[in-house]
């Protein structure tokens, strides 16, 4: 043999030992590829030893080898065929294998392979045993053939891109075979050639397009659902995983690999849980056991390990893989949320602050019930003060009415709190104990209980009389003012930008300055910090342009020699010489701030029960004995008041709290720092259980004794709301990321709050390219502009739109799409909108492709048949025999039916298609109509009676059509004398018509089709018409927005036709 006959198994051996090994590596590696390598390894040593067995001059042990890997070929097709069809759930199709063996185990001895056959005129090829081949080859076929068998059903029950890669298989597998079975019949029996070189190139060929199907042809995971995954996968802003069962990762995306520092190579193949850190180990394999058992997983925080860069917390959710009714793996994705619980954390910390703030509040904080006249329910010693009362009992007897200078006034405020539900620095004109009338900052809010009603005003109220008065003071007359403003304990001043034009004594006492020369030339704000004065700066702008009215602030500053102080500093525009001015107030609460401090300490049990008055508070001894107790405690716990005090607090508590509450009440008396706020659970009196929220401070009383505070808030019915509230959430949530149609959430003003899934991978756009923007701004393109504007006003005013156009994606590229809008409404006040995008591409396409097909019947087909119908009209003329007469006549009326098919299509596309209507006078169109048919009828012996009949209805050309082919039928089919035409106007259906109806008194319609008279291709079995002609009556009928019925005569035969068709106004 020469060496040129050995080139195609040396390059087939090559490359299928090539494919063995980048298979043998590749990850993530499918059951399938492994039978698919033993195919390359099988078929890699049949070709090396055909090969050295041609070389060597026919050396038996080396065709006894290549016979090794020409029995394994079956059993491993057949094993490559299982596991990619999954068609066996057991391992039992394994036992393929052992004939492979038993053969295998009868070369050494000699009795398969009987030696080389050295006569073909090519090559050589070995000798088998005739029984054990025999047996191997049937063997091989039916392994083969069930192969096929596997690969059609798999291939019938698949869609897709895995039905197309199915299909390449599937062509494959049996190509190789049958192609190798004529080509060694062909080769060696006939041509007495080695076949062996063109069975090697087969092998490879099969392996590749195999291998092609795979690698090209393949989804992100094994199912049959046909999506373009990894366009979605790789552009997401999250991490996407997708594990098998042993949970070991398959597909994993960008993202993934940038959360845990790992490149994509040493993710895949890797076990999921090898990212997760071993604290979170136990909770991981809890929801996979879930996930593999049906259940899908949302919202569950666990931390990832970022290579060589500690942890990073995350969101995780789990749904299971289904493949044949079989869970196969499970579709993770990973939210960072590093960031979230950083804002958490600030977010507590600034609550705190908040707190402490509040806390230290010392303006009058109040509640009252609503109402013209109004009663207190609570109110701090600050207010109490403030209008001249000695106590807090007495306070509360009072109307609310009582405080007001001008009682009539208390019924405007209740009325506007109704209204509005709030108010915000409102000033009313009050009064104190002995009468003295003050002025009253009032900022305030009603609280509404579930059924919206109003159940009190909650407020604070700062008392800016002598503000007022010194406003009042200045407006009076600048002389005045000044007299008032040298008298005033505040500081007061009058600047042009940041430079004084004038200071009161007060305020250079204030500031530390002897006179105001050392102040004229100074800035205002060098007295500030700098934080306070660059937000002072803007406000002040702001305020002198009048778009802010009044200024307030408590602020740090420093006087002149250095010394800080605290102000409190209130600044208003006012017009002086023509120019806007800043006038000021400033008041020293240097002292007030300190005495604030110490107030904190000395009234601190006070404070607290003022400040938590909505909650249950308590005040226990160092042995747990409560020594007092409010109302709302007694009736969180269900008892009476005086059968609380002096029992241990711990006997409400159910067991788990109470070591709860002991544990942590020794860390607090020995000074550990412990939690503030804690949740634990009281039994009330009934034996009820109820969660509660407990808040507890360690003070001394007087008398140096340690007392706790505690705090206890009823959160029973806030846990179930916001259980219920996050059930809710998750699910509408899940409709909106799972929908396969593109949802974009707007506000009310038509800006992006959020996409969907669906909507990214449609538009291209991610929420970061979108939020907050006009969404009209991306998507439309510029010939839609106008349109799509017009229907985002609509959507934004309260009503639901519907249309299609094109839109614009994130890469340029116009996409036909379908458009549902509608408005958001809570409570009756639109909130938002949401808008639905569906792909129509293929639609269009099949509308374009239905359009082109129906031009080329409308067209080149009528055209054609036009000639044809010539052609035999001219043929007809000629002297032709009887015969030929006939056929030809045949042939012409077969020709007329043809166009009179394609006149009828014609028309019925036009009725499918955008319409344009105009007046049209019945009279002349039907008596146009009688003149046309009249001479044909009188021929028939058929008289056409004709009543007038005077109107004007909407229509177009096609309802001459219409008449024309009832009257025309008549006068073919009906075998009648007369044909009678009438009508006129009547009402049907609450609407003015023109009646016309159409008699004949012909046989009449049989019975058999009389119900169907009006369907495509009902017909008389006479006729030898299409069947469209009264279906195409009705369609033109309807397109004007009226009907078409048939009846018959009370007497005698014959049928009537009767069409309505609105009247036109």
């Amino acid at each position: 043999m020469t060496e040129l006959h050995l080139i195609p198994s040396i390059i087939a051996s090559v490359f299928l030992l090539s494919i063995a090994i980048y298979l043998l590596f590749k990850k993530p590696r499918r059951d399938y590829i492994i039978p698919l390598i033993f195919f390359c390894f099988a078929a890699f040593i049949w070709n090396i030893g055909v090969m050295i067995t041609n070389i060597t001059n026919g050396e038996i042990i080396w065709a006894q080898i290549s016979a090794l890997g020409l029995i394994f070929i079956p059993p491993v097709i057949f094993h490559f065929a299982v596991e990619y069809t999954k068609f066996f759930e057991d391992k039992y199709y394994l036992l393929a294998y052992i004939p492979a063996f038993l053969l295998a185990l009868s070369l050494p001895l000699g009795y398969y392979v009987t030696g080389v056959n050295k006569e073909l005129a090519y090559g050589m090829e070995p000798t088998y045993e005739f029984l054990l081949f025999s047996l191997n080859s049937w063997i091989g076929f039916f392994l083969v053939l069930f192969s096929i068998f596997m690969l059609f059903k798999y291939y019938r029950e698949s869609v897709g891109i895995k039905k197309r890669q199915a299909l390449i298989i599937l062509f494959a597998i049996p190509t190789n075979a049958f192609l190798s079975f004529i080509s060694y019949v062909i080769m060696v029996e006939i041509f007495h050639v080695a076949q062996f070189p063109v069975g090697a190139l087969l092998d490879l060929l099969m392996v590749s397009l195999i291998v092609y199907a795979i690698l090209r042809l393949k989804l992100p995971v094994e199912t049959a659902v046909e999506i373009d995954f990894r366009i979605l996968a790789e552009t997401a802003s999250e991490g996407i995983c997708i594990i098998d069962r042993e949970g070991d990762i398959e597909y994993s995306n960008k993202h993934f690999c940038e959360m845990v520092n790992t490149p994509k190579k040493e993710v895949l193949g890797n076990a999921f849980k090898h990212f997760v850190s071993s604290t979170f180990h136990e909770k991981f394999n809890d929801i996979i056991k879930k996930t593999l058992e049906g259940e899908k997983i949302f919202g569950m925080e666990i931390a990832l390990k970022k290579e060589g860069d500690g942890t990073i917390s995350a969101e995780m959710n789990t749904s299971p893989i289904i493949w044949n009714d079989r869970i196969i793996g499970s579709f993770i994705t990973i939210r960072d949320i590093e960031e979230r619980k950083r804002a958490e954390e600030a977010l507590k910390e600034s609550e705190e602050k908040y707190r402490t703030l509040v806390e230290n509040l010392n303006v009058g904080v109040y509640r009252n019930t609503p109402g013209e006249k109004g009663r207190f329910i609570e109110a701090n010693p600050a207010i109490i003060r403030m209008f001249g009362y000695e106590s807090k009992e007495e306070f509360l007897k009072l109307n609310v009415s009582d405080l007001y200078y001008h009682p009539e006034e208390r019924k405007k405020f209740n009325e506007k709190m109704l209204r509005e539900g709030f108010v915000k620095n409102e000033e009313i004109q009050l009064r104190r104990k002995d009468g003295t009338p003050i002025w009253g900052s009032v900022t305030a809010k009603a609280v509404r209980d579930e059924h919206g009603e109003v159940r009190y005003y909650d407020g604070i109220i700062e008392d800016i009389t002598d503000r007022k008065k010194t406003e009042e003071a200045l407006r009076e007359s600048e002389e005045k003012y000044r007299t008032l403003a040298e008298q005033s304990m505040d500081g007061i001043f009058l600047a042009l930008g940041y430079k004084l034009m004038y200071a009161n004594s007060a305020l250079l006492n204030i500031l530390g300055a002897k006179s105001f020369d050392e102040l004229k030339d100074k800035n205002l704000l060098r007295f500030l910090q700098e934080e306070d004065a660059e937000k002072i700066r803007k406000d002040v702008e702001r305020g002198l342009k009048g778009e802010i009215s009044e200024m307030r602030y408590e602020l740090k500053a420093k006087r002149l020699d250095e010394k800080e102080i605290f102000i409190d500093l209130s600044i208003t525009r006012v017009m002086y010489e023509g120019k806007p001015h800043a006038l000021g107030i400033v008041r020293d609460i240097t002292e007030k701030k300190k005495m604030e401090e110490a107030l904190k300490e000395s009234e601190e049990r006070y404070r607290s029960i003022v400040e938590n008055s909505h909650a249950g508070i308590l005040i226990v001894d160092d042995n747990f004995c409560i020594i007092y107790a409010n109302d709302q405690l007694a009736n969180i716990v269900g008892y009476k008041k005086d059968e609380i005090i002096g029992k241990d607090f711990r006997d409400f508590l159910d067991e788990e709290s109470k070591e709860l509450v002991a544990e942590r009440y020794k860390k607090r008396q020995r000074g550990e720092d412990v939690p503030h706020r804690y949740e634990c659970r009281v039994v009330r009196k009934d034996g009820e259980k109820r969660d509660v929220e407990l808040s507890a401070v360690v003070i001394k009383d007087r008398e140096g004794k340690m007392r706790t505070i505690g705090q206890i808030l009823d959160i029973t019915d806030r846990k179930k709301a916001e259980e219920e509230l996050r059930k809710q959430k998750t699910y509408f949530q899940a409709l909106f990321e799972s929908s396969p149609e593109a949802i974009v959430s707007l506000d009310e003003k038509h800006r992006v709050l959020d996409l969907n899934p669906a909507f990214i991978e449609l538009f291209g756009y991610t929420i970061e390219d979108l939020k907050g923007k006009d969404l009209d701004d991306f998507v439309l393109p510029e010939d839609e502009e106008e349109k799509g504007r017009e229907l985002t006003e609509k959507v934004i005013h309260g009503e639901i739109v519907r249309s299609e156009g094109l839109r614009k994606r994130k890469n340029g590229s116009l996409i036909p799409v379908s458009i549902l809008g509608a408005p958001i409404f809570i409570e009756g006040k639109q909130v938002g909108i949401f808008t639905i995008y569906r792909d129509i591409t293929a639609r269009k396409e099949a509308e374009q492709e239905r359009e082109f097909y129906d031009s080329l019947l409308r067209h080149d087909v009528a055209n054609r048949n036009t000639i044809i119908q010539g052609s035999l009209e001219l043929l007809a003329e000629e002297n032709l025999t009887g015969e030929q007469q006939s056929i030809v006549q045949n042939a012409l009326k077969a020709a007329r039916s043809s166009s009179e098919l394609i006149e009828m299509i014609r028309d019925l596309r036009r009725i499918s298609g955008e319409q344009s209507f105009i007046p049209i006078n019945l009279h002349e169109i039907l008596s146009k109509v009688v003149s046309i048919f009249e001479q044909q009828a009188k021929n028939k012996g058929i008289e056409i009676i004709y009543t007038p009949i005077q109107g004007t209805v909407k229509a177009d050309s096609l309802l001459e059509n219409a008449f024309s082919n009832i009257i025309q039928n008549a006068i073919i089919h009906s075998n009648c004398s007369k044909i009678n035409i009438s009508g006129g106007e009547e009402e049907k259906r609450g609407k003015a018509v023109y009646r016309i109806s159409i008699e004949d008194d012909g046989e009449g319609i049989p019975d058999d089709i009389y119900k169907n008279i009006f369907s495509p291709g009902v017909k008389s079995k006479s006729s030898a018409g299409s069947g469209l002609g009264l279906y195409l009556v009705k369609k033109i009928i309807e397109s004007y927005g009226g009907y078409i019925a048939i009846r018959k005569p009370e007497k005698g035969k014959g049928t009537i036709f009767d069409i309505y068709i609105p009247k036109f106004k």
